[in-house]
């Protein structure tokens, strides 16, 4: 796959997620479950920024930048898990819906990572290689988050 494509697919990819964990937000009765979606919402369009930047740079220079500042990425999840630490057993996600979207949250991070794992393993520029391991970091971060999210809404609902 060439570097257009792979930016286009990955854009495309990363505009579906941003949807879905906009729809989960707006669909989910639970604050915390919500501000994590929100939140994941905003980190996908921060990857489409990033994602986009790159394309222009590519169309026009053909090269990729010596540099791509992915510092800005890093988000401070605790909030997220102080707001669940508050609830009680009758207030977590515990109804079917917001199961699910949490696993398939858990999916398409996993995607994610394994598409951007790949990109990176493919690329025959450093810079581009760097590009897609950070990304595919990312992706595994908010696995993770989503993972423990789900455990202590697990945890809490069995109280």
């Amino acid at each position: 796959m060439n570097n257009m494509s792979a930016l286009e697919l990955a854009i495309r990819n990363e505009r579906a997620e941003i949807a879905f964990y906009e729809k989960e937000a707006k669909r989910s009765t639970v604050r915390a479950a919500s501000t994590l979606f929100l939140m994941l919402a905003a980190q996908e369009e921060h990857h489409i920024r990033l994602l986009e930047e790159l394309n222009r740079r590519l169309t026009r220079k053909g090269t990729w930048p010596e540099h791509i500042d992915t510092d800005s990425m890093t988000v401070n999840i605790d909030e997220v898990f102080e707001q669940l630490t508050l609830l009680d057993g009758g207030d977590t996600p515990q109804e079917l819906s917001d199961i699910e979207a949490l696993k398939r949250a858990i999916e398409f991070e996993k995607r994610a990572e394994a598409f951007y794992t790949k990109l990176a393993k493919e690329s025959a520029d450093k810079q581009e290689e760097a590009f897609f391991s950070a990304i595919a970091g990312f992706e595994r971060q908010h696995l993770g988050w989503i993972e423990a999210f789900l455990a202590a809404v697990l945890e809490v609902g069995d109280r």
